[in-house]
């Protein structure tokens, strides 16, 4: 028998989070130290990847940990709903019918072009089930 493969290299090691202080170098360059004698919280307030190390240890591998920050995403302001109701049914009468015959010609031109794939795709489903038919036959004919 061949001999078996190497084992896969371990994952690189967190750094220790339990107890000891951690040095963050944040995106923009700023180094902070957490834990220990610091506070262990840090404010994520740039967009980018944060670097993690045991203090003291500057040549340690970092532990990164990657920010992408939407503040819009985290506006807790309530909307009116009043006003959503308003935005989800509001019609203009004057170009509602010209509106619904433009959507219902484009409705239609799409599923025009939808067709030529419907049978493009049953094609495709012929030619596999045919071919595993044909694989069948020829390995039961091989043995």
């Amino acid at each position: 028998p061949p001999p078996a493969p190497p084992a896969p290299p371990p994952p690189p090691a967190r750094p220790a989070m339990a107890g000891g202080e951690l040095v963050v170098l944040t995106p923009g360059g700023t180094r902070t130290t957490i834990g220990g004698d610091h506070p262990r919280v840090l404010e994520l307030t740039e967009q980018g990847f944060y670097e993690l190390r045991p203090a003291g240890q500057a040549n340690a591998a970092p532990y990164t940990v990657a920010v992408n920050l939407d503040l819009a995403e985290s506006d807790l302001t309530p909307i009116d709903p009043q006003e959503v109701v308003a935005t989800v049914t509001a019609t203009d009468p004057g170009t509602a019918p010209a509106a619904t015959a433009a959507t219902a010609g484009s409705i239609e031109e799409h599923e025009r072009r939808q067709a030529v794939w419907r049978y493009l795709l049953i094609a495709a489903l012929l030619a596999l089930a045919a071919e595993t038919a044909l694989a069948g036959r020829l390995s039961r004919a091989a043995s």
